[in-house]
């Protein structure tokens, strides 16, 4: 995976996946996880994955349709900054 793109946030869980992919497709490609606090409209999703895959191309020459993007769209509840979940109300200081 060493030619994997410093953009590329690939999580623990990710990796053996992403792995087989490499492995299947004997070519380095770009492989994105996009975690969000909330979710994201159809239309968020494309417009966040052509910027995304235009600069891979930009930056690596890959081809965007070599390029992977997940969304995972995580509840504010299972998101925290510090202590504090995401989903409580800020605090006044």
């Amino acid at each position: 995976l060493r030619d994997f793109p410093q953009l590329v946030y690939m999580l623990h869980e990710n990796a053996n996946f992403c792995q087989y992919l490499y492995t299947f497709n004997e070519v380095s490609m770009p492989f994105i996880n996009l975690k969000i606090a909330g979710s994201l409209s159809k239309e968020q999703k494309q417009t966040i994955a052509n910027q995304f895959s235009k600069t891979i191309e930009d930056v690596t020459g890959k081809s965007p349709s070599a390029t992977y993007i997940v969304f995972e769209e995580l509840e504010r509840e299972n998101w925290a900054v510090g202590s504090r979940l995401l989903s409580d109300p800020p605090q006044n200081k």
